[in-house]
């Protein structure tokens, strides 16, 4: 069993993993199938089939990511961690011409299932 400060990185790793994911295929082993999460400016959107049809739709106008957490946390029982951080999204301006980076932050909540960590619901705010 790792000791609490190498869990801390393995979560950090995960996490940051997932923020760079790069594609739908990258993102469904972060997910548990019964994830939520919250992007700025739209619904609430729940299950994994919903939550990857947005993520295909987020990849195909995103033209760059990069992100990395800032804290992470995980409970004395060792079953429930959140991290928060920010990733700075590259995606067409509304005229299409140009592009803007967006900075965003985020919370994510994960469960530990079957040993492994899986995301539960994910928070998204945008800095603009």
């Amino acid at each position: 069993m790792l000791d609490l400060e190498e869990e801390k990185q393995a979560l950090w790793d995960l996490d940051q993993a997932w923020i760079n994911a790069g594609s739908v295929e990258n993102v469904e082993r972060y997910l548990s199938d019964d994830i939520v999460i919250m992007p700025p400016d739209e619904a609430l959107i729940s299950g994994k089939e919903a939550v990857l049809k947005w993520y295909a739709d987020f990849y195909e106008v995103l033209q760059d990511e990069d992100g990395s957490p800032d804290y992470v946390f995980i409970s004395q029982a060792r079953d429930l961690a959140y991290t928060t951080g920010r990733v700075s999204l590259v995606v067409p301006s509304e005229n299409g011409n140009d592009t803007i980076t967006e900075d965003v932050k985020y919370l994510i909540w994960y469960k530990k299932e079957n040993g492994e960590w899986k995301g539960k619901l994910g928070i998204f705010n945008s800095n603009i």
